[in-house]
């Protein structure tokens, strides 16, 4: 038994550590592809206002 709750435990919080880490590497991803969407929207709007 004892053994049983130490691994259901250990995976639970590796789970959560997962998740955590995921959330926070989507979150990074998220406002790179923002900043980087955005410049090049804007440069797209500029080059065709230049044609």
């Amino acid at each position: 038994m004892y053994w049983t709750t130490t691994t259901t435990t250990m995976t639970m919080t590796v789970m959560m550590v997962r998740m955590m880490m995921m959330m926070i590497v989507t979150n990074r991803m998220k406002q790179i592809l923002s900043k980087n969407s955005t410049k090049r929207y804007f440069a797209i709007i500029a080059d065709e206002e230049e044609e």
